[in-house]
This record gives C-alpha cells, sequence and structure tokens, in this order.
C-alpha cells in the first residue's frame, strides 16, 4: 500500500512541476472561502450528515501570456496550485481532509475586467477519520487517510480595483483512494465558492501569432500497466493485476485525437472472488479478459486526458459479468516516444481499480 501511495504522489507531481515551469514570475495569488453539502449518492451518508460543508482555500497561480502554441491555443490558460482545508459534514464520522492539488483554469470569456471560465485539477488529499470496525464503523465512505482528491468548478472573476479580484462559482470536489483499501465508496460535496484574488495584470504583456496548421497523422501506442487491487470485502489482501494495450490513434485537431485499441487483461483476484460468491465454475483462464475500445483524447501539450469506452471480446469479466468497462487516463509523455499514465478501470459507475503504466508511442 504504502508503495502505491508514493507512486501516485510521484505522478501526480508531472502537472505540478509543469506548472512551477510557469510559475517563475507575475505570480497571483487568492483566498476563497467553500460553502455547500455532501451529495447522498449513497442512503447512509445522507443519514449521517448533519451540517453543512464548510472550507478554505489558498491559491497561488500564473496567468500565461501566450509564449508557447498551447498558451494560444487554450485562450491564455491559468497554471496553479491549491492548498484546501474542508468539513464533510459530520466531524466525528467523516472528519475533516486537507487537500493539495495542482489546476488549470480555461476561459471562455477572458476581457479586461471579467472572465468566464471553468478549472480541473487532480491532486492528493488527507482525511482525518477513516473506518475502523471499532471505534469508527459508521464511517464506509472511506477507508484510508490517504486519497485521490478531483475538483471541477466553474465560476467568474470580477476586477474590483487595478490588481484586486472578486470570485465566485459553484464547485465540484470528491475524494477516495482508488480502491486501494476497503472500504472506498468515496466522499462528493457540491458548494458555492466566494473569495479575492490579487494579480497582477498581463494582459500588455500577451503575444500573438498565426498558429501552424495541424498535421493530420496516425499515431500508435503499446502500454503496459500493473497495479494491487483490493479485493470488495474487507480482508487485507492485495492482488496483481496487469493489461496490456494497443492504440491507434488519429490526430484530428491540435487538441484532440481519437482512435481505437485492443486490451489484454490480468486479474489474480478473480478465483478468490469466485469462491466468495460460492461459483465453483472457475479456470484458470477466467483470470484473464480481452477488449477493444474507443478513445478521445485531448491534449494540452505533453499532458492527455484520454476517455476510453470499451467490450469484453473473447474473454469476459466472470465475476462481475460485465460486458461493458471504462477507463479515464492521465497520460504524460517525456519524450516524443516515452510515456507513463496513471488510468482508472471501471464498470460504468463502479471503480474496479487503478493502474501505474509506461508505454511507447511512434
Amino acid at each position: 500500500m504504502r508503495q502505491t501511495q508514493i507512486l501516485l504522489i510521484l505522478f501526480f507531481l508531472f502537472p505540478m512541476a509543469k506548472a512551477q515551469e510557469s510559475i517563475h514570475h507575475g505570480l497571483s495569488s487568492g483566498i476563497r472561502y467553500h460553502h455547500g453539502f455532501m451529495l447522498p449518492e449513497y442512503q447512509f451518508i445522507n443519514y449521517l450528515v448533519n451540517e453543512p460543508v464548510r472550507a478554505v482555500e489558498l491559491s497561488v497561480y500564473h496567468q500565461t501570456a501566450g509564449k508557447t502554441e498551447w498558451e494560444k491555443l487554450y485562450r491564455y490558460p491559468d497554471y496553479g496550485l491549491s492548498l484546501m482545508y474542508s468539513t464533510l459534514g459530520n466531524h466525528n464520522v467523516f472528519g475533516e481532509y486537507m487537500a493539495i492539488w495542482p489546476w488549470y483554469r480555461i476561459h471562455f470569456i477572458d476581457s479586461r475586467n471579467f472572465s468566464l471560465h471553468y478549472r480541473l485539477g487532480v491532486g492528493l488529499c488527507y482525511a482525518s477519520e477513516i473506518f475502523d470496525p471499532v471505534e469508527n464503523y459508521r464511517n464506509r465512505a472511506i477507508g484510508s487517510h490517504l486519497n485521490i482528491f478531483f475538483n471541477l468548478e466553474a465560476g467568474t472573476r470580477i476586477r474590483l480595483y487595478d490588481n484586486l479580484w472578486l470570485t465566485n462559482g459553484i464547485g465540484f470536489s470528491h475524494f477516495s483512494n482508488a480502491n486501494l483499501k476497503e472500504p472506498n465508496f468515496g466522499l462528493n460535496d457540491l458548494s458555492f465558492v466566494a473569495g479575492f484574488d490579487w494579480s497582477p495584470s498581463t494582459r500588455d504583456q500577451r503575444t500573438s501569432g498565426t498558429i501552424p496548421p495541424v498535421e493530420h497523422r496516425t499515431g500508435y501506442y503499446v502500454t503496459l500497466s500493473a497495479a494491487p487491487k483490493h479485493k470488495r470485502s474487507f480482508e487485507g489482501n492485495r492482488y496483481l493485476v496487469s493489461s496490456l494495450a494497443f492504440d491507434v490513434h488519429y490526430r484530428v485537431s491540435h487538441k484532440l485525437r481519437i482512435g481505437a485499441g485492443a486490451d489484454f487483461f490480468y486479474d489474480s483476484s478473480v478465483k478468490v472472488e469466485m469462491e466468495g460468491r460460492n461459483n465453483d465454475g472457475y479456470r484458470k483462464q477466467d483470470d484473464y479478459q480481452s477488449g477493444l475500445h474507443l478513445s478521445q483524447e485531448f491534449i494540452y501539450d505533453r499532458l492527455s486526458l484520454i476517455l476510453q469506452e470499451g467490450r469484453y471480446f473473447f474473454l469476459g469479466d466472470m465475476v462481475t459479468g460485465q460486458k461493458i468497462y471504462t477507463r479515464g487516463i492521465i497520460q504524460f509523455r517525456f519524450t516524443n516516444h516515452l510515456m507513463a499514465r496513471l488510468s482508472m478501470k471501471t464498470h460504468f459507475f463502479i471503480l474496479d481499480h487503478p493502474e501505474l503504466g509506461i508505454g511507447y508511442c511512434w
């Protein structure tokens, strides 16, 4: 478990390092207050929550000025890093959490005195209270202190005076441990956000220019991934899962690739899962699954967000019986050929397991 958490921390430092490349001058800062509520995704959460969600967020960020083609393509986005302390609706059961995450802010409207934008970030958080069969048996949402944190926000900024801005919006946050330890239902909250930014203007420093046309071409990925998987029970064992994937993709635009591919999975927990469900028809080949998928890759320089929708063929999932699987992938290219990725494999809305992978592209 500890080794996996360290690998996750290192992976999330990739975009954080990317942000730090830009945050070397023109630094902006902000403070915001969040007030909202826990989303009652499960009945036990609705029963236990007895107070609003309250949070304080501190941020530092850099406003880009168009020094790269990517900054111009995305309308001069902001790169930032936030630290947030938040309650979770019940101090005794769910406790509080501290989150740190890098983020990108993309502007729909960006005038001198007004901005309409969305912000997306992924990082890590520490939860103060976790499940304990004796001391905290009601907290079936979180099984580990260290968790993956996701934040999405839509909002506006309004200039009040010189370098002072009023910020407001609506934010969604989620955290869970990616099924590395049970229980792992996770927690979600929706909040209204308001605060202030101190932001030196970089509008006069922005560079413009033509962007070269996109090269419409076909490319290929081969990726090998692996991770420990926790069985959906309260036992302490972890099982190796791995996958081999081959993808063909086509560059549609500067920001988008579409493609298709084939997957071959190995899951060493299948035998135990089937025996736990009183299924005595286990065969060794049931440890393996195969499938085909479609993919959409959204690109920002060397960083990509990939969505995949797959279907099992030939070798199916004998534990859940599901025919469809999906993946959400964060991918980073070190070079033109070498890449790393973190993927989350799910069956509809149920997370099966995360994977860390390396790949070769050409």
